[in-house]
């Protein structure tokens, strides 16, 4: 048995990667996660082969908690898989070392927050639209009080001049 079995259980996709990013073992979340049959996912030898960040902070975030051999969780990364470079993924990497009969891995559990992220983005753009709208209510309200004021305004200057018409006639 492999002593990776243990993250077949997850629900999240889990790499386990060596010191040199290379992948040791994945499990069957990882294959949904990444689009990819595990027979084409097993030929793909390094961790940057299946992900690619559009940033080059990912690349800079491995080589930095590569070396630390703590728990470490990443900042957002926006996500394009190599194979699908359309689509925009957004996920938040937790790299955990283990100890192993082989020496050091990490098992890199990836946390995928796009639905989370594309509502929010969506709700944004909804708010945004929302307190335009009401801008334009404001705008519109104020004119017509304005009109309405300027009405009773000339309204009341009409009154004494009608009178005084009628009188210089």
């Amino acid at each position: 048995m492999n002593e990776f079995n243990v993250y077949d259980h997850l629900f999240d996709p889990v790499v386990v990667i060596n010191l040199k990013q290379d992948i040791v073992y994945f499990n069957h979340q990882s294959s949904i996660f990444f689009k990819l049959p595990p027979r084409v996912l097993k030929q793909k030898n390094h961790i940057l082969q299946i992900c690619d960040s559009t940033e080059l902070e990912l690349e800079d975030w491995f080589n930095k908690s590569l070396l630390s051999f703590e728990v470490l969780t990443s900042p957002e990364f926006k996500l394009h898989l190599p194979h699908d470079l359309e689509s925009e993924y957004y996920v938040i990497l937790k790299l955990v070392p283990i100890q192993t009969s082989q020496g050091g891995h990490f098992a890199l559990v990836f946390h995928d927050v796009t639905v989370e992220k594309n509502l929010h983005m969506k709700y944004r753009d909804q708010l945004e639209e929302l307190k335009k709208t009401h801008n334009q209510i404001l705008q519109a309200d104020k004119l017509t009080t304005l009109g309405e004021l300027t009405a009773n305004i000339s309204h009341e200057i009409n009154n004494p001049l009608t009178i005084a018409a009628g009188h210089c006639e």
